[in-house]
């Protein structure tokens, strides 16, 4: 019975995925056993990230149906997958990713794998491919025989350089020119990725050919001076047959066309060939060695001549320069800049600075309404708040200098003049009034008005009289003229003749009469009186 193969892919649940969210390798499948669902990675992209294989627009290369699993090569080649072949490592030491290794042997499962190098046949010839993961002593992992591998070092290898084993470091890559002969030519691939941490070498190994090693060609007990000749059926190694004679040819070499031998000229054809259109001052050894400095070494004094400078394209850190002061820090705050600094500078008022309140365009008031708060200590609405209004009145209580109650300061209503001065001067209020026409007002209250004039005078009381109820005024007639006393506005009763009228007549000269306020606007005229 043929032995059968059975292939496990890398399982678990979707939340169980979910919560580890690892990164699948390139190509590497993931199976959610729950949802029976395929991921497949791409070295970089966490699972989380990853879209499923049974839905994106390109075809997953695995596909379940029921309890069969097909691969389809074409979908596969579509992910970039790159072909990898199970080993274990034979070196007795750990095989870093990436390191060159050929086929030393095989265990019965599994092919063994050393490092290669390309200095010898053996080391060189068996070049399988790249290792895929780092494989610790003994252990087993994969070699990339043909695609991509990623996650390498190529930094400062340009993209598109060919990659060959190195002669010098086992498991080591060169890039570019291939080794020199006898180093061994092993094709390893081209550099696709330039990048420090995630460089990518497209795989695909050539082992280089040794000439016994061509179909056509058989070589055996090589010895020196041999050469390669036809024998009717193949190529082989052999002795140079029918040279013509040496003698007396010394300095010269031998030509063949075939089927004849000679010996040329060497010194002649030689050095025409050495100078062939050479110029003059370069057409002889002296010259060119004066050229070159006469220095042997010349392309080891270049060399090293040229290993002391700086590549045409070169970077510096701020400290290899030594005309600049300022700090790298410093030289940052520029980042951003763009314009002329100074200018911008020079554009900016001082970090101290003034203003006048014009320049203050969210403030509406004055300078001068501004400084009534000049020499204010504490907050002002909070100071305003504890003021009265400037308009307000106060009950006699709030008055704390003044003893007087109420009452007693009411008794002043209608004084018009200084009580003490009425009281002292009793006689204050007698006037004389020598006119012919008197209105009376509130300052009349309490006098004795005497009228002198010889003419006819009128005494008018009315509305803005306004004596005080009980206030009086004494009127005397000591004129010739007669005296009247008439209401405009206000009530005059005589009292005396119990008539009620607008206009009285005080008596002969010499005659008098009071007039009385009883209520407002309203007043009585006793003595000597008449209605007119």
């Amino acid at each position: 019975m043929p032995a059968q193969t059975v292939i496990k892919l890398r399982r678990d649940t979707a939340a169980n995925w979910t919560s580890a969210n690892p990164v699948l390798a390139l190509g590497e499948p993931g199976l959610e056993t729950d949802t029976g669902r395929l991921k497949f990675g791409d070295g970089s992209t966490a699972w989380t990230a990853l879209g499923y294989g049974d839905s994106s627009t390109v075809a997953a290369p695995i596909t379940l149906t029921g309890s069969e699993i097909g691969f389809d090569e074409v979908a596969a080649a579509k992910l970039e997958a790159p072909e990898l072949t199970a080993v274990q490592n034979d070196t007795g030491s750990i095989v870093a990713k990436g390191a060159a290794v050929y086929i030393s042997g095989a265990n019965g499962d599994n092919a063994l794998i050393s490092l290669a190098q390309a200095d010898t046949e053996a080391t060189s010839t068996k070049t399988f491919g790249l290792v895929y993961e780092e494989i610790p002593i003994g252990g087993q992992g994969y070699v990339v025989t043909f695609g991509r591998l990623s996650g390498l070092n190529t930094d400062g290898i340009a993209a598109g350089s060919a990659v060959w084993l190195s002669p010098t470091t086992a498991g080591g890559l060169i890039y570019g020119a291939p080794p020199v002969t006898p180093n061994h030519m092993v094709f390893i691939g081209y550099v696709i990725r330039s990048q420090l941490n995630n460089g990518e070498i497209f795989v695909e190994v050539q082992n280089g050919y040794e000439l016994s090693e061509l179909h056509d060609v058989l070589i055996t007990s090589v010895a020196t001076g041999e050469v390669i000749q036809w024998d009717g059926s193949k190529w082989v190694n052999a002795q140079l047959d029918g040279l013509p004679s040496q003698t007396g040819e010394t300095g010269k070499y031998l030509t063949t066309d075939g089927t004849t031998a000679s010996w040329g000229d060497v010194v002649t054809e030689v050095t025409a060939a050495i100078v062939d259109s050479a110029p003059a001052t370069l057409d002889t050894l002296n010259e060119l060695a004066a050229a070159l400095g006469d220095d042997p070494n010349f392309a080891t004094t270049v060399t090293a001549s040229l290993s002391g400078k700086s590549d045409t394209g070169h970077t510096h850190l701020l400290a290899d320069v030594t005309d600049v002061t300022a700090t790298a820090t410093e030289l940052n705050y520029v980042d951003g800049v763009t314009s002329d600094i100074q200018g911008q500078i020079d554009g900016k008022a001082s970090s101290s600075h003034t203003h006048l309140i014009a320049d203050i365009t969210d403030v509406t008031a004055t300078a001068t309404e501004l400084n009534y708060v000049d020499g204010v200590t504490s907050a002002i609405q909070t100071q305003l708040d504890g003021k009265a209004a400037s308009t307000h009145t106060h009950l006699l209580a709030d008055v704390t200098d003044v003893t007087a109650t109420a009452t007693e300061l009411n008794y002043v209503a209608g004084v018009t003049s200084s009580i003490q001065d009425q009281i002292d001067n009793p006689l204050a209020s007698f006037v004389t009034d020598a006119t012919t026409a008197r209105t009376l007002t509130s300052s009349d209250m309490g006098k004795t008005i005497r009228f002198t004039s010889g003419s006819p005078t009128v005494v008018t009381v009315n509305a803005s009289t306004d004596f005080t109820v009980g206030a009086r005024v004494d009127i005397i007639a000591d004129g010739a003229g007669e005296l009247t006393v008439t209401a405009s506005g206000a009530t005059v009763a005589g009292a005396e003749t119990s008539t009620t009228s607008g206009s009285f007549t005080v008596g002969a000269q010499y005659s008098s009469a009071t007039l009385l306020c009883v209520a407002t606007d309203e007043y009585r005229l006793i003595g000597n009186v008449a209605v007119v």
